[in-house]
């Protein structure tokens, strides 16, 4: 399989439309905010018409106010990979997601407190996602330095197996190694220069807005969903809900969201960085080149 991962507004979907077009292939994602129903402008979904006749998998299957995790992402899509009759391309930038289908997921241990996840969630949502960061960062700097404040459930996550074990979530990581190779896939990692990337952020926040991101989540607000809730913890889904909330002019309203998101964009190329079997390419300059070395790739697969 093709995997095709990047930071946030570098092109990925695109590009993972022109490899379906070109080579049969069809495409999976792996955005842990693209899986929930309602969360499209915001989250940059690809639209019918932007998906141009390639077929696309694992977008819309829960709703904004459930839950999804690595271990159901890696279920789901083991069981389209294993009905596809032609290529597989898997794109998005939820990292936790690509490992877990790659190389597998390390077992922690079951039966979470309720009490402790209780005070755990609690705390969290009363103080915000900044402080759940910092609060992970005093006693497991580890996983800290690899999870952004806006990754809710991770956070969490590893907050509740601290309390709960008394050891932090990056040992039972380290113990498990993502060793496992579950499958033979290309990763390319797509990114353009650094300001190139920063000035596409600034126009993906404007177009968010002008295609009606304000509407989208009065949506999910009139429908009863809870603003601490994941989906409206999102980058943007948040600033926003604070806009409708308090009046907050929208001009800081989008400034806001270019910040969080290139701080995001940031972090994702930080772990990017660390997989040494990846290939870097810039969208623009190097499409030809990503073209001949995915071709190259599925001819030499044994699946073809």
């Amino acid at each position: 399989m093709v995997v095709l991962c990047g930071p946030t507004a570098a092109g990925k979907t695109s590009l993972a439309v022109e490899l379906g077009l070109r080579f049969g292939m069809i495409a999976i994602n792996a955005d842990s905010r693209q899986v929930c129903q309602g969360l499209d402008i915001g989250t940059g979904k690809p639209t019918l018409a932007e998906r141009r006749g390639v077929p696309h998998y694992l977008f819309d299957v829960i709703g904004p106010d459930q839950d999804y995790n690595a271990k159901r992402f890696q279920i789901e899509a083991d069981k389209v990979i294993a009905e596809a009759e032609v290529p597989v391309c898997v794109v998005g930038g939820t990292f936790l997601y690509l490992k877990a289908l790659l190389h597998g997921l390390f077992e922690l241990p079951q039966g979470v407190v309720p009490a402790i996840r209780e005070r755990v969630q609690a705390l969290c949502a009363a103080a915000g996602p900044e402080y759940a960061h910092a609060w992970l960062q005093r006693i497991d700097p580890t996983s800290a330095a690899v999870l952004h404040p806006n990754d809710q459930v991770r956070l969490l996550r590893a907050l509740e197996v601290y309390y709960a074990t008394g050891r932090p979530i990056s040992l039972y990581k380290e113990g498990h190694g993502f060793r496992e190779v579950r499958y033979r896939y290309l990763l390319l990692v797509v990114t353009p220069p650094r300001e190139v990337l920063y000035e596409r952020i600034a126009q993906r926040v404007e177009a968010m807005f002008a295609a009606g991101l304000v509407d989208e989540v009065s949506a999910l607000l009139e429908r009863g969903l809870d603003p601490s809730k994941p989906s409206l913890q999102t980058i943007g889904y948040r600033e926003v809900v604070g806009h409708l909330r308090s009046g907050l002019p929208l001009d800081q309203v989008k400034e806001a969201i270019v910040v969080r998101t290139r701080r995001y964009a940031k972090a994702q190329l930080t772990w990017l960085r660390a997989q040494p079997e990846a290939l870097w390419l810039d969208p623009l300059r190097d499409r030809e080149r990503c073209f001949r070395v995915v071709e190259e790739f599925l001819l030499a697969s044994p699946e073809g």
